[in-house]
């Protein structure tokens, strides 16, 4: 009986699940490449803008910090960096080399010109000369901050640092463009897995459709119908794969038809004999038993196939399968009743492979009960025959014994021993004469 395969148990479906899962794979690594790149090249670019636009700034502000006029200067700042603003800047700070904030583009921080500052980054900035750069959290917003410090150096070749820029920019916004971007490309990839889905459906269908056919073909050749054909549909594996499976259908029926007629032979043959056949299996099961074994048997198919040679022949009990192997001589079985004598000789063959194994046992039993009957016969006859022969024969030898040992002397008893001696020979004449 064929067994239904469930859609999840089907190749389509490992067909589509392999798609699906090599498509996630690659989105997957292809996505986090591209998002991570994305994200690196939109971050480098939003910094190097705002490194332009302090760097801008340090060319505009130096000359002033190099002046003496430091009132009219401070003015001047507080114009520049008020203007300063835009594009995620939150805060622009002008401090001297003194660590004296000279001017900030927050309102709200005015009070702090004039103060020093206490931040460690422009204290470090002013130090070393170096640019500092940092990315924090907002606690209040909780939005991504990055700060900019970068000293502002004389360009007179003294390399004197004249003081730093400090600028506090909101870099959420790219982030947020970094997650849009990413929730296009989910998008895309969704889209993309149902496109995958549709087109592996059809591609599996195209896979299985053959190899369905294929399977309900063999299913009917294992059931004895060798008539239909599987559909070819192309000149690849799968065409290659349905093309033998037809000339192995039509090779099976001939072979079906030939073993089909061999056994018909068989069968007419084994029906036929005047002996009886017995086959078994390796185990010593009997698997064919012609008409005339179970005759002799006296037993019916039903009750034979199946069972151990060794118990429809009586004889489990003196001999195990090996020691019936391992005899080679004829073997006599009795199954005579009250009724009618029966005795069978049985032959044993092996039935054995090339390599050795054996595969069976053919046992043919002969009815030799007549010659059995007559084997009797003659070995009783003999028995009595020599029993009536040496009767007279021992009379006539204790006679002429008598005789030799000087009985013939006597003229009375000689010729009663003589007399006797010549009627037991008379006796053994008309015996042989009877016999003939």
């Amino acid at each position: 009986m064929k067994k239904k395969t469930t859609f999840f148990q089907s190749i389509d479906f490992k067909i589509i699940f392999v798609f699906i899962v090599l498509l996630l794979v690659a989105l997957e690594l292809i996505g986090t490449y591209f998002v991570r790149q994305l994200e690196t090249q939109l971050v480098t670019n939003f910094q190097e803008e705002k490194r332009l636009q302090v760097g801008f700034l340090d060319n505009t502000i130096q000359p002033m910090l190099l002046d003496d006029e430091t009132a009219e200067d401070s003015q001047e700042i507080a114009r520049l960096i008020e203007d300063f603003s835009g594009n995620g800047i939150l805060e622009v700070q002008i401090i001297d080399a003194q660590h004296y904030v000279l001017g900030t583009s927050d309102r709200t921080q005015q009070n702090s010109v004039g103060s020093k500052t206490s931040d460690k980054d422009v204290h470090q900035a002013l130090l070393l000369g170096n640019t500092v750069t940092s990315q924090y959290k907002d606690q209040a917003t909780n939005d991504r901050i990055w700060k900019l410090v970068s000293p502002i150096v004389a360009s007179n070749g003294s390399n004197e640092i004249l003081g730093v820029i400090a600028l506090t920019t909101n870099i959420e916004s790219v982030y947020e463009q970094i997650s849009e971007i990413t929730l296009i490309f989910l998008n895309s990839s969704l889209v993309a897995v149902a496109v995958t889905v549709i087109l592996a459906l059809f591609i599996s269908r195209a896979i299985t459709k053959p190899i369905t056919e294929m399977t309900q073909q063999t299913i009917q050749m294992a059931y004895g119908d060798y008539s239909g054909q599987v559909k070819v549909y192309s000149k690849d594996e799968l065409g290659i794969l349905s093309t033998a499976i037809n000339d192995l259908s039509t090779k099976v029926e001939e072979a079906q038809e030939t073993t089909e007629s061999e056994r018909r032979r068989l069968n007419s043959v084994l029906t036929h004999m005047t002996d009886g056949v017995i086959a078994t299996d390796r185990r010593g099961i009997i698997i064919i038993i012609n008409d005339k074994a179970m005759e002799m048997l006296n037993i019916s198919q039903e009750m034979a196939l199946g069972v151990s040679i060794l118990k429809v022949l009586k004889i489990d009990k003196e001999y195990t399968l090996r020691k019936l192997l391992e005899n080679e001589d004829d073997m006599l079985f009795d199954f005579s009743t009250d009724e009618v004598p029966i005795t069978l000789r049985g032959e044993f063959t092996l039935i054995q492979r090339e390599t050795g194994f054996i595969s069976g046992i053919v046992c043919v039993l002969h009815d030799v009960t007549k010659q059995e009957k007559i084997e009797n016969e003659r070995k009783e006859f003999v028995s009595n025959v020599s029993h009536e022969l040496r009767t007279p024969l021992t009379s006539m030898r204790s006679y002429l014994e008598a005789l030799l040992d000087g009985a013939w002397k006597d003229p009375e008893i000689a010729p009663q021993f003589l007399a006797v001696t010549q009627e037991e020979t008379d006796r053994m004449i008309r015996m042989i004469k009877d016999l003939l």
